[in-house]
């Protein structure tokens, strides 16, 4: 236990730990809502379980196609711009879900959202594991990945207490703001890796040089 708690007091990582953490926990407040509020859009609209099971293949063929194109869009962006992007997408698309009622377009945003989801975890991983030591990296890990399972559970309770309290769409439109908020503190808080910062942070005369930098 002490070996984590001392790698936790350098500077950046317990911060890097807690905002990917809560962030990706945020991330299962936007993909619960669809669940929750199926069975009554069902009855409502009067949909058929086709057109209901596509908005989930939607979501789970982008979801997985788009985790091929992860490290292309991490070499493009950054490790940072493309997790804010990921999370603005992930909120549009939430945002844009609860505002029609056509199928389609249900599926076109579901489509966004598997896109953008794909892209955090592997860059969370990256983030997080780069900050431990070996010894050290799986026990906290392991305590990481509950982020997960936190967010699943949380997510399905608030989407259901919304959608049974102000309609189907504010289950949709409250989290989209929790992850847009997710974003932004992203942006304006997340440190960048002790030891990746990029070439360009560094002063022009280390600018070429291969040499690691740390913040410790």
């Amino acid at each position: 236990m002490k070996p984590v708690l001392e790698s936790f007091s350098l500077p950046g990582v317990g911060r890097i730990f807690g905002l990917t953490y809560f962030g990706y926990a945020f991330l299962y407040f936007v993909r619960k809502p669809f669940g929750v509020v199926k069975s009554g859009l069902k009855a409502k609209m009067q949909l058929s379980t086709a057109t209901l099971a596509g908005v989930d293949m939607s979501f789970l063929l982008s979801y997985t196609l788009s985790n091929l194109g992860v490290g292309y869009m991490e070499d493009a962006l950054g490790t940072h711009s493309t997790l804010t992007v990921a999370f603005l997408g992930s909120a549009l698309a939430t945002a844009g879900f609860a505002c029609t009622d056509l199928a389609a377009i249900w599926m076109l945003c579901w489509l966004l959202q598997g896109t953008c989801q794909a892209w955090v975890y592997p860059l969370c991983a990256k983030l997080v594991s780069s900050q431990f030591s070996e010894s050290v990296r799986n026990s906290v890990w392991g305590v990481w990945v509950t982020c997960q399972h936190v967010g699943g559970m949380l997510g399905t309770f608030v989407a259901a207490e919304i959608s049974k309290k102000l309609g189907w769409r504010a289950a949709f439109w409250i989290p989209s703001l929790c992850v847009l908020l997710a974003a932004v503190c992203l942006k304006l808080f997340l440190p960048v890796p002790r030891h990746t910062l990029s070439a360009a942070a560094r002063k022009p005369s280390e600018a070429g040089s291969q040499t690691k930098v740390s913040l410790r």
